[in-house]
Parts: structure tokens; sequence; C-alpha cells
């Protein structure tokens, strides 16, 4: 699902699993935050974690897009990618390909993809990576021989984000 829960499967190509909890995953996200803050120049005070489990199994992948749709982007400051999956790892390809220069949100990018330079990021077992939100990216396309579920790229990709102004005092927003 991408651009508000619309289905693209030439934009993307990937499983999504929501309904889980991940405390060991936002303890140590806790553990880093201040240097993550200082390096990306954001502050996450009081904020609230949101995230899914995506599996990207063979052939699958995700273009090129911001973290920024209509009813989320104004609430989301950080943008992590968790890796978790077996090793030695049971696939090649989907790297994290996060683009350099920032273009204003919604740009066209079509006849800019070439000028611009990028830092792709290995799908390594229980690493993370931090950016903006407003930072174009995409996930590589993935080959998984097996086919397997099992054998998948797996990522919990989430956001720390501001608090919803309408769960705003309700101890269920957290």
């Amino acid at each position: 699902m991408i651009r508000d829960r619309e289905v693209v499967p030439d934009f993307r190509r990937s499983r999504s699993h929501h309904d889980f909890a991940a405390p060991e995953l936002m303890a140590a996200i806790d553990e880093v935050l201040e240097a993550v803050e200082h390096t990306l120049g954001v502050s996450c005070q009081y904020t609230e974690p949101s995230y899914s489990l995506n599996a990207h199994n063979d052939g699958d992948f995700y273009r090129p897009h911001q973290d920024t749709s209509t009813e989320f982007a104004p609430r989301r400051l950080l943008t992590f990618v968790y890796y978790l999956h077996r090793t030695p790892r049971p696939f090649d390809g989907g790297e994290l390909r996060v683009f350099d220069a920032a273009l204003p949100l919604h740009t066209e990018t079509a006849g800019r993809w070439q000028e611009r330079t990028w830092r792709d990021w290995e799908p390594e077992h229980d690493s993370i990576v931090f950016f903006l939100p407003t930072a174009w990216h995409e996930v590589r396309p993935v080959s998984c021989p097996s086919r397997q579920y099992e054998d998948s790229r797996f990522a919990i990709n989430g956001w720390l984000c501001s608090p919803d102004p309408a769960n705003r005092g309700s101890a269920a927003s957290l």
C-alpha cells in the first residue's frame, strides 16, 4: 500500500504486518536516540512510535519515495529501518538506497534520478538505519531463490512521530 492506502504493484511489491509489538527494539532505539537526534538535527522528545514489519521476497522492491503521505507526514519526525533475517543471508539485493540531495516534497522526479547521488545500506541482520522522512529512498530489488517466506528480507520500518492531537491526553494513544 502506498499513497494513503492505494495498491500500486509497479511501485511497490512486498508484504506488511502491522499488528505486533517491538518493545526491545524501541528500548534499543532509546539508547542511541540522543546521538541520532544530534546527527540528523531533529528532536524526538515526546514522540510516539509507529511501525510495521515488511517482508520482501523474490522480485520484491519499493521504488523511490518519501515517507510523507498526507495523512502521516505532519507527524513523522524520524524514519528507521531495522533489519532481521536468517543468517547466512538467504537472499541477495534489497539494499536501502537513500538519496543524498533533497528535493521539495512531492516533486516530480522524472529525468532527475541520473543526476542524484546516494548511499546503499546493506540489509545486515540486527542493524538499523535512521534518516529523515523527507529523504528520497527506495528498496532495491530482492532476489530470493528459494522463494520461501522465511528466507525473505525482513525489516521493521518505522517512524518516531509527534503526538497525535486527536489522542492527546488519552492513555490509549501510547
